[in-house]
């Protein structure tokens, strides 16, 4: 699930958040060039996560991931909300090349569950739109690539994620100039192909949203 709106955070506007904003922009040039190990113990955690939220807040992406960058630099464990804010924009913004490259320089392990979630998304803004035609739902083929690495590491995406995707799938409409392949009647097919297939290999009970959407799918096709 992408990362809700953040309400104003209470120290946006506080003089101490904006020298921090300022010293963050001033450091970030040099953090791949020598360690700052110093600004771990001048600045908490919880003040980190705060410039993260503020910059987030205000739409300056850019400021957000270049704190978290500085954190990891200074050798702090980062929060896993600081990152997932970011990945939500990203994801939000269908930037699948921001957000993979964000994972990739700070995780250290296995995305989180959260994590695993907004990836596809990436891949999925604003229900697929096609580039000629933004009204009209195509084929999510990012997305299943993505789900299906998820299973191949034994990291399953969470049912949410294979909702989303079935649920794009049903929505995908033919284009006379589409490939046969990507059409509708294929998209229901490998609706019903990725249901089944989520029970076999991740996760054997679907929840009661995703049952009610297959059922309702039975409906429509009769």
């Amino acid at each position: 699930m992408v990362p809700q709106p953040l309400a104003p955070p209470l120290v946006r506007s506080g003089p101490k958040l904006q020298a921090l904003v300022a010293s963050v922009d001033t450091a970030y040039p040099k953090v791949d060039h020598q360690p700052t190990p110093a600004l771990a113990t001048i600045v908490s955690t919880a003040e980190w996560l705060a410039v993260v939220r503020s910059c987030v807040y205000e739409n300056d992406v850019d400021a957000a991931e270049r704190t978290i960058l500085l954190m990891q630099k200074a050798g702090l464990t980062i929060p896993e909300e600081a990152v997932n804010h970011v990945l939500g924009v990203h994801a939000s913004k269908g930037d699948t090349a921001r957000l993979e490259s964000l994972m990739r320089r700070t995780l250290s392990g296995p995305p989180t569950e959260t994590q695993r979630d907004l990836h596809p998304v990436a891949y999925t803004p604003s229900g697929f739109p096609d580039p000629v035609d933004s009204t009209r739902p195509v084929f999510p083929t990012g997305a299943l690539d993505v789900i299906h690495n998820y299973e191949a590491s034994g990291h399953f995406a969470p049912i949410k994620s294979y909702t989303r995707t079935i649920s794009a799938l049903f929505n995908v409409q033919t284009h006379p100039s589409s490939d046969p392949r990507l059409g509708q009647s294929a998209a229901r097919a490998h609706a019903w192909d990725l249901f089944a297939h989520m029970r076999y290999v991740a996760h054997p009970t679907p929840d009661a949203y995703l049952y009610a959407m297959m059922i309702r799918a039975c409906g429509s096709a009769g």
